[in-house]
């Protein structure tokens, strides 16, 4: 209307609502584009000779056959009033509002008013936002402005990054985590996380009235398809969810549903043994202390920042395990002291020095061969490492014979070659060539046999 009017056209424009600017007069918020500059600029224009004709719906007020034998030309000029509904059950329940209606009459409210300042007119309601962009955050500043209890916010898609991905370099417009003046306001009144990620609404639950009380959600992944278990987590509404030798990578959907978060009880001082086997690895690696470490779970395995740790000490021939048992009663009081001060919200996080992390592997059977050409340390840590589950081996005459106990023997000198026995009889003893050294054979198991000490295993048969 306005470049028209320039040209030197009679320009005249119709609109629907009782007052003229669409979305700049009703759709933004009164507190982010005061409407006292959408109405000057629509003066101006009027006193240039632009006519503008309210409460007039063509189809309805004026049929376009009427426009058409009106004017010479006729410009479409308009936006899209149908919102994008989100067809669940419960969708029909008091309470469940577009965006723009709710901005829309809003607005129009604070028009009405002398002061143009609404009361507390959400005071002790609890506001569920769903989607992002503008929109979204005029309604989160809006329902902040209005005294509600509390605002949440879903989104359908993925937590943005902090920084721009190798994927998105400049001058690509940079896809990033950005705060918007609702959301600060919000963060601001309230303490609890604002905005929940990756998130689907499948239900909206009513009281017995017609009022939307509750929402069911769902976490999505690619695609925004549903991932599977998240609703019924979500159902359960917990607090704390713990992982204790899980063994798989949990989806961070799934990882942010409790309120005080999920955390990680790992059997080592990490970042020291990041990973599947830090037990096992501890002792393969002859350490003399180990200890229970409380964190939070993160994208990274075993990466996440530290709660809390407990320490203890290695036994010289303490077995995997006899640690793990004692580490599981360490684990347990301490998870109970941490649940105790997360909800009390007494908590120290401590990031993780990435650079000092080591980790470990999944341990595999044949992990547990023992080669002979090792250190007497090494072969004896093994032994340990490796009883009860997994149990350390050799192969002798074709047959696997495991072994679950050995001793050092730093005195007995050899010209054998690795590997060869020293010593085979059931009144001495077994004993075998080492890298170093030699050590003795306490207790061994033959196939299909029972696990018996070296004289009484070597009572009748060779090794």
């Amino acid at each position: 209307a306005w470049r028209l009017n320039q040209l030197g056209h009679n320009v005249t424009v119709y609109e629907r609502s009782d007052r003229f600017g669409g979305l700049l007069m009703y759709g933004i918020p009164n507190m982010k584009l005061d409407k006292a500059i959408v109405q000057r600029r629509i003066d101006v224009m009027e006193n240039l000779g632009i006519t503008f004709i309210a409460n007039t719906e063509v189809g309805r007020d004026i049929t376009a056959d009427g426009l058409l034998q009106q004017y010479d030309r006729v410009v479409l000029a308009t936006g899209a009033s149908v919102p994008r509904d989100l067809d669940v059950p419960g969708r029909h329940l008091s309470g469940v509002r577009f965006a723009v209606d709710f901005l829309t009459e809003t607005t129009k409210n604070v028009l009405a008013s002398e002061t143009k300042k609404l009361g507390p007119t959400l005071e002790g309601k609890h506001v569920l936002v769903i989607g992002g962009g503008d929109t979204g955050n005029d309604c989160i500043g809006t329902a902040v402005r209005l005294g509600a209890a509390s605002v949440k916010q879903l989104e359908i898609t993925p937590e943005p990054p902090e920084k721009r991905l190798p994927s998105n370099p400049w001058p690509e417009y940079p896809m990033i985590k950005r705060t918007g003046y609702g959301q600060e306001e919000a963060d601001y009144v309230q303490d609890t996380t604002l905005t929940t990620y990756a998130t689907s609404t499948t239900e909206f639950i009513g009281a017995d009235r017609g009022q939307v009380i509750a929402a069911k959600t769902v976490k999505v992944g690619p695609g925004f398809k549903p991932i599977e278990g998240t609703e019924e987590i979500r159902k359960l509404n917990p607090d704390l969810m713990v992982v204790v030798s899980y063994g798989q990578i949990l989806p961070e959907e799934l990882i942010n549903i409790p309120k005080l978060g999920t955390i990680n009880v790992h059997g080592s001082l990490l970042p020291k043994y990041r990973g599947a086997s830090p037990i096992v690895s501890a002792i393969l690696n002859g350490e003399q202390k180990t200890g229970i470490t409380i964190m939070r779970i993160a994208k990274e395995v075993d990466a996440g920042n530290i709660l809390f740790k407990a320490e203890t000490e290695i036994g010289e021939n303490e077995t995997g395990g006899e640690l793990s048992k004692k580490l599981s009663i360490l684990g347990a009081n301490l998870l109970s002291e941490a649940v105790i001060q997360l909800e009390k919200g007494n908590v120290y996080e401590e990031v993780q020095d990435s650079s000092k992390a080591t980790f470990t592997k999944m341990i595999r059977k044949e992990d547990g061969e023992i080669d002979f050409s090792k250190s007497m340390d090494e072969i004896v840590n093994k032994i340990r490492a490796f009883n009860p589950t997994n149990v350390a081996y050799t192969t002798r005459n074709g047959e696997k014979i495991k072994i679950y106990e050995a001793k050092k023997e730093p005195d007995i000198e050899s010209n054998l070659i690795s590997g060869d026995v020293i010593v085979s009889s059931a009144k001495e003893g077994l004993v075998i060539k080492c890298g170093n050294g030699a050590v003795r054979i306490l207790r061994l198991q033959a196939p299909n046999g029972k696990i018996l000490d070296a004289k009484s295993f070597l009572n009748g048969r060779k090794f």
